[in-house]
């Protein structure tokens, strides 16, 4: 891969804000591959060759957050699956390609906190999400051939207002929205306990920031870092305790991801299409996580409270 057609993707891309010193995210993403994240091309996988990439895959994104819980800093972990359609791809120059893809959240899940207290995502949150589009770049056609992705946004219960503004802070502002239809303001997150009794309802406005850049490890896999920002208000809450909030800055550990083929084609390790209708819906990937995580295609971190302290 020459160069220019680095320097072509990273400039259409707006990369220039993963430099060192100008991006949202400066100690997250340096070109590099999550440990976690890799994972060794298996039989018949070692020649990506020039298969095409659009069809559906699955997005698995970790990311780690600093909050502050019952008096001390932790670390909590995001934990968001999508479903990322490749709807076309063009040739950028070079080898390269420019691909133009389709982002579903289907489910958002929380790393437990202290004392076993844990923040549920119910998935009429995700269900009520609209799908958005964005793009990336595949810089080459071999296994190790960097992928770089744009920055996507999700805006829950709130509008979109841009990746710089302020949350709104109160449910009065006609910025808040009931996204989950539950006829409240902001999304409704359920605190649990450790015995998974419900502790209180909270309702939050909260935008999530997500940009990853890796590699090609397999021609039905990607994978490598991921930067995940979370600003997020608490608009209401069922009580005192859940209602205080929480500053989140991202850890500085950094997050990864994981982008599988789930359609069966080109070298795809699974095929998540159950009822063989020829789609790959939310409900048949949310049955299917169990097997995922099972067969090693993706990996979750334990949280590290001493990063943020």
């Amino acid at each position: 891969m020459s160069a220019r057609a680095i320097g072509l993707a990273l400039a259409l891309l707006g990369c220039e804000e993963l430099t060192a010193g100008t991006s949202h995210f400066p100690d997250q993403i340096d070109g590099g591959v999550a440990d976690g994240g890799r994972r060794e091309a298996g039989a018949g996988e070692a020649d990506a060759g020039a298969t095409s990439l659009v069809g559906r895959w699955v997005l698995f994104v970790e990311g780690p957050q600093c909050m502050s819980a019952i008096g001390t800093q932790v670390e909590n972990l995001v934990w968001n699956f999508y479903l990322l359609d490749v709807l076309e791809e063009g040739d950028a120059g070079d080898g390269a390609r420019a691909l133009r893809e389709r982002l579903k959240i289907c489910r958002g899940e929380l790393s437990p906190l202290v004392g076993g207290l844990r923040s549920t995502v119910p998935d009429t949150v995700a269900d009520a999400l609209e799908p958005r589009d964005t793009s990336a770049y595949v810089l080459g056609d071999d296994v190790g051939a960097p992928y770089l992705g744009s920055e996507f946004v999700d805006y829950w219960g709130m509008a979109a207002i841009g990746a710089d503004a302020v949350p709104p802070t109160a449910v009065d502002d006609p910025r808040v929205t009931d996204a989950d239809g539950d006829g409240e303001p902001g999304v409704t997150f359920v605190t649990t306990n450790g015995l998974g009794e419900p502790v209180c309802e909270v309702r939050v406005a909260q935008r999530t920031r997500v940009r990853v850049e890796g590699v090609r490890e397999a021609p039905g896999r990607f994978a490598g870092v991921a930067a995940v920002r979370v600003d997020q208000s608490v608009l209401d809450a069922t009580s005192p305790l859940c209602r205080a909030g929480a500053d989140i800055v991202p850890s500085p550990t950094p997050g990864h991801f994981v982008m599988l083929r789930v359609d069966g084609r080109g070298g795809a390790p699974l095929n998540l299409d159950l009822d063989g209708d020829g789609q790959v819906e939310c409900d048949e990937l949310r049955s299917s996580l169990a097997v995922i995580e099972e067969m090693g295609a993706v990996n979750r971190s334990t949280p590290d409270n001493a990063a943020c302290r």
